[in-house]
């Protein structure tokens, strides 16, 4: 007899006779179905789940960058038998010590990307070139030898930033993300742009600055789309640095004050300046990479020179050392000389491009705030020797000059206004700041000075959105789905389906990959409330065919009418024999669309 029989036996039996117990199947079963209602009711819409794994990947890339730091600090006291600010440590070193150190550290970071790079199949990929022109993918090996190499530059006291690792390794967990999860191109990308918002946010303690740098600079586009999930990364990753490091902005300042309006035009020569010095700042960094590409020797030579200038100038002054964030704060607080500041200014330009230079890896987003902050100090003590009644603060010019100076050097005006706010907490500073970095972006622009990261933007590898819109097709961004069952499936091994992918379909496919339906979570629903019923159904009764079904040839703009016309976020992908193989979500052809068409517009305005 079956449980259904015996169930109906109990029920209209003898009242007096107690109801045989449930079996153990029956009881799992019912359990199974209480958890398929549950998800039926709470589960993720599928536009919405891109979020999610944006605050993960937040979380996971904050992580990462903590990681990095404390690693970076163990390796300092091995070279110095010292941890904290690079200044400091470089003072408390002999002289011998402080041009053996970056020395060592050179040779050492030169030697791991040499021979790291013996054992790694592909090219080392930045996440600019990943997102901005691959397809997300980046490679686990290469980034790991590029943040090794990293490591021992910046812990030896490299002039170089550190943001360039942060940001690379909270990228390459987002992409392993992705990874695990299949995600088409599009998706991939949009997540490992998260991942270095993520990096940057963390590095800066400024979750809208870091969305913007990605929206702006890399990604290209400021569309909600792809901005609402930077930005939830962002704010993720700065909550978990926070946690560690607290709440203070990195450069508070809260003396800035406006004189008058007529400081406002000053702001504005200022952002002339900025935005000339900006051009210049790049042809140096650009000649002394050609510089050091010229000298005889392999890679690790190269890099061992490199950290001897910056150790030869770390012996005349320190201040050259590290990223120069800490002397940028001793800039804010103290009374440097204007000799001083026009000295450490060559100073620190020089060990950078010794750095960047010799091919250490890193990034050169603090430096340029250096060299801003010092190119606006300087501008202030010039104009206030020349009208002494003016009355200037060399510091408030100081601010805008690091503002100016970024919006200048990355071609990014907003990002860099909004993250100097963010890195100040100085309200009074915004009015200036505006006027600033606009002109020197302006001014940037005209010269045609290149962007910082021009040319990761420009190399890299090729992908999808290299093609034109009409090239690309539903087979270049469908997911190759194993969400699928057989027509003979139960309905326990349905649900049990549904629960573990989270998805709202399940693909029905003969043993040959013939396709044969799709089941619907919303299809299931009424079959959560009759358990006794489900145990004879199998996937070939509910299964339904009326989906609209996508070649593999079709173009993207046929597949968007075909999705406008349908209910469902998912479609399945089937060839020419009727074999299943994939299916193509609404937004990854929303998304797909939205980043040729914006590719197609840069290349018709360049």
């Amino acid at each position: 007899m079956s449980g259904r029989e015996e169930n109906h036996g109990a029920a209209g039996g003898d009242p007096s006779q107690p109801a045989p117990a449930e079996t153990a199947t029956l009881k799992q079963f019912r359990r199974l179905l209480w958890l398929a209602r549950f998800v039926t009711r709470w589960r993720i819409p599928d536009q919405h789940r891109l979020l999610v794994w944006a605050i993960v990947v937040g979380a996971l890339g904050a992580l990462a960058a903590q990681g990095f730091k404390h690693v970076t600090a163990g390796v300092q006291w091995l070279l110095t038998q010292r941890v904290g600010g690079y200044v400091e440590t470089f003072h408390a070193m002999s002289l011998e010590q402080r041009v053996l150190v970056p020395t060592v550290g050179g040779l050492l970071a030169g030697l791991v990307l040499m021979l790291g790079t013996r054992f790694v199949r592909r090219r080392a990929t930045d996440y600019m070139e990943a997102v901005a022109l691959g397809d997300g993918d980046l490679p686990v090996q290469a980034s790991l030898v590029k943040s090794a190499s990293a490591l021992f530059s910046i812990a030896s006291g490299a002039a170089i930033g550190r943001e360039g690792p942060l940001v690379q390794l909270a990228a390459l967990a987002a992409s392993l993300v992705g990874r695990l999860r299949r995600l088409a191109p599009a998706r991939q990308r949009l997540l490992v742009a998260c991942g270095a918002a993520a990096g940057l946010a963390s590095a800066y303690h400024a979750p809208l600055g870091g969305a913007l740098f990605v929206a702006e600079i890399v990604v290209g586009s400021i569309a909600m789309e792809s901005f609402g999930p930077l930005l939830l990364a962002s704010v993720t990753a700065t909550l978990t640095t926070q946690a560690f490091e607290g709440v203070e902005p990195i450069y508070a300042f809260s003396g800035f004050a406006v004189q008058g309006t007529w400081e406002i035009a000053l702001y504005g020569l200022l952002g002339l300046v900025c935005g000339a010095t900006a051009w210049l700042w790049m042809q140096v960094l650009r000649q002394g990479k050609l510089a050091f590409g010229r000298l005889p020797g392999p890679l690790w030579a190269r890099m061992a020179t490199g950290g001897l200038i910056i150790g030869l100038l770390a012996a005349w002054h320190p201040e050259v050392t590290g990223n120069g964030g800490s002397v940028i704060r001793i800039l804010l607080g103290s009374d440097y000389g204007p000799g001083l500041v026009a000295l450490l200014l060559l100073l620190k330009v020089a060990a950078t491009c010794a750095a960047f230079g010799s091919g250490a890896v890193g990034g050169v987003f603090t430096p340029s705030l250096f060299v801003g902050a010092f190119t606006g100090w300087l501008f202030a003590w010039l104009a206030g020797a020349a009208w002494p009644a003016l009355g200037l603060s060399p510091l408030d010019f100081a601010l805008v000059g690091m503002g100016s100076f970024l919006a200048a050097s990355t071609r990014a005006p907003v990002m860099a206004i909004v993250m100097l706010f963010e890195m100040t907490l100085s309200y009074s500073l915004m009015l200036p700041l505006i006027v600033g970095a606009v002109i020197a972006y302006g001014v940037a622009r005209a010269i045609g000075a290149d962007s910082l990261y021009g040319e990761s933007l420009r190399s890299g590898p090729r992908s999808i959105f290299d093609r034109g819109l009409a090239e690309v097709t539903v087979g270049d961004i469908m997911r190759k789905s194993t969400n699928r069952l057989s027509p003979g499936a139960s309905f326990g091994a349905i649900a049990g389906r549904f629960l573990r992918t989270g998805m709202g379909e399940i693909w029905v496919t003969e043993e040959s990959g013939r396709w044969r339906g799709a089941i619907l979570l919303n299809d299931v629903e009424p079959f959560l409330k009759e358990p006794m019923l489900a145990e004879t159904i199998i996937a070939g009764d509910i299964l339904r065919e009326d989906l609209s079904r996508l070649p593999p040839g079709l173009h993207l703009a046929e597949a968007l009418a075909l999705f406008s016309k349908s209910p469902h976020e998912r479609l399945p992908v089937i060839d020419d024999h009727g074999n299943f193989v994939g299916a193509v979500g609404r937004a990854d052809v929303y998304l797909t669309i939205s980043e040729l068409t914006r590719r197609a517009g840069t290349a018709a305005n360049a």
